[in-house]
């Protein structure tokens, strides 16, 4: 006991000394495992009495691999804030106060070495503040990346009642030529709905693009697409689509592209007079002379783009006339005088 005494108390200048560190770990051909252990308790003593509190923590881990790829990992114990030597006491005090591991134990600290992912990739990280560019974890390579270009980007004055044509490239960039990888993907497409409240029709190879229709791609092996855009209830359209990994939705990419289709207003038509008239001096006629009816009606006046219907005529060997027609379903007349 003296000798006990002598090592705790003696060797350290009277105060109670704490435990060293500790480290296990395993090792093998293709990993590497280690864990240390930092003491969390303390012993009080003098001659007449002494004390011994301790605490057992058991904690691990899983990593999972994605299943179309491979990760290495670094896993390090975080070690205690710089201020745990002054608070001993507070520690050893909720040594047995659940839900206090935070104050007795480090924690878990993760960082990616290399490998390759498929869903989600995982980006470069770096330190914004603290030793600002230090890598945290390094990417991984792409087992699967999608990419969508087009021949054009915003087509113009298309008519109405016409659809617009683009050509569009989808792409596999994957940086892994190995394994799964290489044998390609199933990628399908997707309209960005928030893109197209006015109700543009939008069509991959003829299928709508509402189906999500599917395309195998092979890395390094482009496939060419016809994507075309039908007139909704506006003219102008900025429309985003997609091109995501079938089993994962959020390895994706998007594209966006405009289409501008001509004005138009609503349908007009002549109902009076029909096909093959004629006029001669068996038709209607008053003081000013004989006269051809004429009837225009089909038009919406509501309409948002209607302002006013104009009927034209021309006589032969004469430049053309205009009678303006305002308001609602209206009829006006040609009018030849005979000799």
């Amino acid at each position: 006991m003296k000798d006990f005494y002598d090592n705790i108390v003696q060797n350290n200048n009277g105060k109670p000394k704490q435990k060293d560190s500790s480290t296990i770990g395993t090792k093998t051909n293709s990993s590497e495992f280690e864990m240390k252990y930092e003491p969390v308790f303390d012993i009080t003593v003098d001659e007449r009495s002494s004390q011994t509190t301790s605490v057992n923590k058991k904690s691990g881990f899983t990593l999972a691999a994605d299943p179309k790829g491979d990760i290495t990992v670094s896993v390090y114990r975080a070690e205690w804030d710089s201020t745990w030597l002054a608070t001993t006491e507070g520690v050893r005090e909720t040594a047995g106060v659940a839900n206090m591991d935070n104050a007795k134990y480090g924690s878990y600290v993760f960082s990616t070495e290399a490998g390759s992912s498929f869903c989600l990739h995982e980006a470069e990280e770096r330190t914004r503040f603290y030793n600002k560019g230090t890598i945290l974890n390094n990417a991984t390579k792409w087992v699967l990346k999608p990419e969508l270009t087009a021949e054009t980007y915003e087509i113009a004055n298309v008519a109405p009642d016409k659809r617009a044509t683009f050509r569009i490239t989808l792409k596999n960039n994957s940086e892994v030529d190995t394994g799964v990888a290489a044998e390609g993907e199933r990628f399908s497409f997707f309209l960005n709905a928030t893109s197209n409240p006015d109700g543009a029709k939008v069509y991959i190879d003829g299928a709508p693009i509402s189906t999500n229709p599917t395309y195998w791609i092979k890395p390094g092996e482009p496939v060419t697409k016809t994507l075309e855009v039908e007139r909704g209830t506006v003219d102008d359209y900025l429309l985003t689509i997609g091109l995501f990994a079938y089993d994962c939705f959020k390895t994706s990419t998007t594209m966006d592209f405009a289409v501008h289709f001509l004005p138009v207003s609503t349908d007009v038509q002549i109902a009076l007079p029909r096909q093959n008239w004629v006029m001669n001096t068996l038709s209607q006629h008053d003081s000013a002379g004989y006269y051809l009816p004429v009837e225009i009606d089909g038009f919406d006046i509501h309409h948002k783009n209607f302002d006013h219907i104009r009927k034209c005529n021309r006589m032969q060997g004469r430049r053309t006339g205009n009678v303006r027609l305002f308001g609602q379903r209206s009829c006006g007349s040609i009018r030849h005088l005979l000799s």
